[in-house]
Parts: C-alpha cells; sequence; structure tokens
C-alpha cells in the first residue's frame, strides 16, 4: 500500500508535469502563430513583386527591381509589418509606426538618396498597377506612404521644413479619382496611365 506521503509526492510530480506541458504547448502555439504571421508577410511581398513582376517587359512603371535580401527589400518587409501590424489603427497611424520602425533599423537607407530613390519608385510602381487594378483604396494608401516618405526626408535629411505636414497625407487618403491618378502619373516614367488620367478628367 502507498503510503500518504508517497501519494502526495506523487501527485505533485504529475502537476508539474502537466504544468511543464501546458507551458510549452503555449510556447509552442504562440511560435505556430508567429510562423503563420511571417508566412502571411512573406505572401503579400511575394505578391507585391509578381505584380510588379507581370508586367510587360520593359515597363514596371520605372521601377528596377532590387533582389530579395537587398537592404531595400528588408526595408520594405520591416515597413509592411509594422504597417500590417498596426492595421487596427487608421492607416495615417500605421504608416506613421511604420516610418518610425525603418527609422529606428534602417537610417542610413533613409539618409542615402539613392536607395529613397528606388524605394519611391518601389510605391509609385505599386501604386499605379493598384490604380489599373481599380482597387483605388489601396493606391490612395500607398499615395500617402509616398507623401509621408518625402515628408520625412524633407525634415528629418534635408532639413527643409520644421515638421511633418500630416494634411497632405489626409488629403492623399480622401483624394479624388483626378487626383490620385494625376499623383501617380508625374511620378512614373511610362505612358501606363495616360488613359485612366483622360478618364478621370
Amino acid at each position: 500500500m502507498v503510503s500518504r506521503k508517497k501519494a502526495k509526492g506523487k501527485a505533485r510530480k504529475a502537476k508539474k508535469e502537466e504544468e511543464k506541458k501546458d507551458a510549452h504547448d503555449d510556447s509552442s502555439a504562440a511560435a505556430a502563430q508567429q510562423r503563420e504571421h511571417e508566412g502571411a508577410l512573406e505572401a503579400q511581398l511575394q505578391m507585391q513583386r509578381l505584380i510588379i513582376d507581370s508586367l510587360p517587359s520593359p515597363c514596371k512603371h520605372g521601377f528596377d527591381p532590387f533582389s530579395a535580401g537587398h537592404i531595400c527589400d528588408r526595408f520594405l518587409r520591416l515597413f509592411s509589418e509594422t504597417f500590417d501590424a498596426s492595421s487596427g489603427n487608421s492607416s495615417i497611424n500605421a504608416i506613421l509606426k511604420a516610418m518610425k520602425a525603418v527609422e529606428d533599423k534602417y537610417p542610413e537607407v533613409l539618409h542615402d538618396s539613392s536607395k529613397m530613390k528606388q524605394i519611391l519608385s518601389y510605391f509609385s510602381s505599386v501604386g499605379t498597377q493598384e490604380i489599373l487594378n481599380e482597387d483605388d483604396g489601396a493606391a490612395r494608401t500607398t499615395a500617402a506612404v509616398i507623401v509621408m516618405i518625402e515628408e520625412f526626408v524633407a525634415v528629418r535629411v534635408n532639413e527643409t521644413q520644421a515638421g511633418v505636414q500630416l494634411q497632405k497625407l489626409m488629403e492623399m487618403v480622401i483624394s479624388d479619382d483626378h487626383t490620385l491618378v494625376s499623383f501617380f502619373r508625374k511620378r512614373i516614367t511610362c505612358s501606363c496611365l495616360d488613359k485612366k488620367h483622360k478618364e478621370v478628367k
């Protein structure tokens, strides 16, 4: 017959094993959730690349793609990840948080005019294709991202103005079709938006 003391010891040991198992399960669930989030982000970035890569050669709306793993690619990954994580807030707040994240992680990109030209060209290409795909809501958000980047460079890098003019971002978020199309048309080197521009005049 098992003594009461031994029985209690076995019970405590069993409880500890159960707690360890629960902690492991929670950790595994969190890791699985993180992998799922990273997979979703990777899928989104791949889709954006596919949109650009599927454009008829040589037209990519002026964008010269950089390779995966390039510092500009990593910059965009972090921007997109932070923006998506803040998507429950307003698009303006999400953009501001994403800019803060890339400023902290990749200041050398923000202060390199040639790299920022590539970043802006990327967003201009994406926004143009969003208009052609009739996804004007996404194009307005992309336009606001471009304005934010240009404002940031003017304030923090070139020091040509005192602060970010958030009104400009808000104007792009609620812009009419003519303003939206004109915004991207003057930022691309191709004629892909010429027909659309005539339609929204």
